[in-house]
Protein backbone atom coordinates (compact mmCIF):
# COMPACT_ATOMS: atom_id res chain seq x y z
CA UNK A 1 0.00 0.00 0.00
CA UNK A 2 1.17 3.48 -0.83
CA UNK A 3 1.63 6.16 1.32
CA UNK A 4 -0.79 9.25 0.43
CA UNK A 5 0.16 12.74 1.57
CA UNK A 6 -1.83 15.66 1.12
CA UNK A 7 -0.99 18.34 -1.79
CA UNK A 8 -0.26 21.10 0.61
CA UNK A 9 2.66 18.45 1.92
CA UNK A 10 3.29 17.72 -1.64
CA UNK A 11 4.48 20.96 -2.23
CA UNK A 12 6.61 21.65 1.02
CA UNK A 13 7.91 18.85 1.10
CA UNK A 14 7.73 16.92 -2.29
CA UNK A 15 6.82 13.20 -1.98
CA UNK A 16 8.12 10.24 -0.09
CA UNK A 17 11.34 8.23 -1.35
CA UNK A 18 9.23 5.59 -1.39
CA UNK A 19 6.95 6.66 -3.67
CA UNK A 20 5.53 4.31 -6.46
CA UNK A 21 6.42 4.94 -9.73
CA UNK A 22 9.79 7.22 -9.57
CA UNK A 23 12.61 5.27 -10.83
CA UNK A 24 11.12 3.44 -13.15
CA UNK A 25 12.42 3.32 -16.91
CA UNK A 26 15.99 4.98 -17.84
CA UNK A 27 17.20 7.46 -15.03
CA UNK A 28 19.48 10.20 -15.40
CA UNK A 29 22.34 10.06 -17.12
CA UNK A 30 21.02 6.73 -18.87
CA UNK A 31 20.32 6.34 -22.45
CA UNK A 32 16.93 7.04 -23.86
CA UNK A 33 14.80 4.34 -26.46
CA UNK A 34 14.56 6.28 -29.64
CA UNK A 35 12.21 9.10 -30.20
CA UNK A 36 11.91 9.80 -25.90
CA UNK A 37 13.77 13.39 -24.99
CA UNK A 38 15.71 13.03 -22.26
CA UNK A 39 14.03 14.92 -19.50
CA UNK A 40 15.69 16.47 -16.65
CA UNK A 41 13.68 16.98 -13.65
CA UNK A 42 14.02 20.38 -11.73
CA UNK A 43 16.83 20.17 -8.75
CA UNK A 44 15.53 19.19 -5.22
CA UNK A 45 12.14 18.99 -6.62
CA UNK A 46 9.97 15.77 -6.71
CA UNK A 47 7.53 17.11 -8.42
CA UNK A 48 9.81 16.92 -11.06
CA UNK A 49 10.77 13.54 -10.78
CA UNK A 50 7.03 12.32 -11.09
CA UNK A 51 6.33 14.56 -14.45
CA UNK A 52 9.64 12.45 -15.56
CA UNK A 53 8.83 9.47 -15.04
CA UNK A 54 4.84 10.22 -16.32
CA UNK A 55 6.03 12.15 -19.46
CA UNK A 56 8.80 9.12 -20.12
CA UNK A 57 5.59 6.81 -19.84
CA UNK A 58 3.07 8.63 -21.88
CA UNK A 59 6.55 8.84 -24.77
CA UNK A 60 6.78 5.06 -24.43
CA UNK A 61 2.34 4.56 -24.83
CA UNK A 62 1.52 7.81 -26.95
CA UNK A 63 -2.34 7.78 -26.60
CA UNK A 64 -2.47 6.03 -22.98
CA UNK A 65 -3.02 8.34 -20.39
CA UNK A 66 -0.41 8.72 -17.79
CA UNK A 67 -2.17 9.24 -13.85
CA UNK A 68 -0.71 9.68 -10.82
CA UNK A 69 -3.30 10.65 -7.79
CA UNK A 70 -2.18 12.66 -4.30
CA UNK A 71 -4.05 12.09 -1.25
CA UNK A 72 -5.21 15.71 -1.23
CA UNK A 73 -7.81 14.40 -4.46
CA UNK A 74 -5.95 15.92 -7.32
CA UNK A 75 -5.46 13.90 -9.99
CA UNK A 76 -2.31 15.07 -12.41
CA UNK A 77 -2.99 13.25 -16.25
CA UNK A 78 -0.60 13.63 -19.04
CA UNK A 79 -1.55 12.57 -22.46
CA UNK A 80 0.86 12.59 -25.75
CA UNK A 81 -2.17 12.34 -28.59
CA UNK A 82 -1.26 10.34 -31.74
CA UNK A 83 -1.39 14.31 -33.83
CA UNK A 84 1.76 15.53 -31.91
CA UNK A 85 -0.19 17.20 -28.94
CA UNK A 86 0.42 16.68 -25.26
CA UNK A 87 -2.44 17.33 -22.98
CA UNK A 88 -2.11 17.92 -19.34
CA UNK A 89 -4.96 17.82 -17.47
CA UNK A 90 -5.43 18.06 -13.50
CA UNK A 91 -8.78 17.06 -11.51
CA UNK A 92 -10.16 16.78 -8.08
CA UNK A 93 -13.72 15.59 -7.31
CA UNK A 94 -16.70 17.79 -6.85
CA UNK A 95 -14.67 21.16 -6.85
CA UNK A 96 -12.02 22.61 -9.75
CA UNK A 97 -8.37 22.71 -8.54
CA UNK A 98 -6.87 25.87 -7.65
CA UNK A 99 -4.96 27.70 -10.58
CA UNK A 100 -2.08 27.67 -8.12
CA UNK A 101 -1.67 23.94 -8.18
CA UNK A 102 -1.22 24.10 -12.05
CA UNK A 103 1.36 26.99 -11.63
CA UNK A 104 2.91 24.80 -9.19
CA UNK A 105 2.99 22.08 -11.83
CA UNK A 106 4.66 24.47 -14.54
CA UNK A 107 6.80 25.80 -11.95
CA UNK A 108 8.48 22.51 -11.81
CA UNK A 109 8.41 21.13 -15.14
CA UNK A 110 11.50 19.34 -16.29
CA UNK A 111 13.66 20.24 -19.31
CA UNK A 112 14.16 18.52 -22.22
CA UNK A 113 17.09 19.79 -23.56
CA UNK A 114 17.51 17.14 -26.50
CA UNK A 115 14.14 18.43 -27.74
CA UNK A 116 14.50 21.78 -29.58
CA UNK A 117 11.71 24.45 -29.40
CA UNK A 118 10.81 27.61 -30.36
CA UNK A 119 12.44 30.15 -27.88
CA UNK A 120 14.60 27.60 -26.23
CA UNK A 121 14.50 24.05 -25.64
CA UNK A 122 12.00 21.48 -24.04
CA UNK A 123 8.68 21.42 -24.04
CA UNK A 124 7.19 24.50 -22.24
CA UNK A 125 3.88 23.85 -20.30
CA UNK A 126 1.56 26.66 -20.61
CA UNK A 127 1.36 28.78 -17.37
CA UNK A 128 -2.56 28.63 -17.23
CA UNK A 129 -5.05 25.85 -18.27
CA UNK A 130 -6.76 26.69 -21.41
CA UNK A 131 -10.06 25.24 -20.82
CA UNK A 132 -11.84 23.89 -17.50
CA UNK A 133 -14.79 21.27 -18.01
CA UNK A 134 -16.68 18.24 -15.72
CA UNK A 135 -16.87 14.84 -16.69
CA UNK A 136 -18.15 12.08 -14.13
CA UNK A 137 -18.02 14.35 -10.96
CA UNK A 138 -14.59 15.50 -11.10
CA UNK A 139 -14.28 19.12 -11.95
CA UNK A 140 -10.99 19.52 -14.73
CA UNK A 141 -8.66 22.19 -15.44
CA UNK A 142 -6.62 21.16 -18.93
CA UNK A 143 -4.06 22.48 -21.14
CA UNK A 144 -2.68 21.24 -24.69
CA UNK A 145 0.59 22.40 -26.57
CA UNK A 146 2.37 20.93 -29.88
CA UNK A 147 5.41 18.72 -29.26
Amino acid sequence: MSQQISFEEFVKYGVPEEAPGLGQGPGLGQEQPAGIPSFQPKEGSKLSLILVDMLKAAWRKPGKPQRRELASGLRIELILGLEGVLRMQISREKVYPADKEWETIAEHWPQAWDWPMEGGHGIAVPLRAQEMFTAKGRRYLRGEWPV
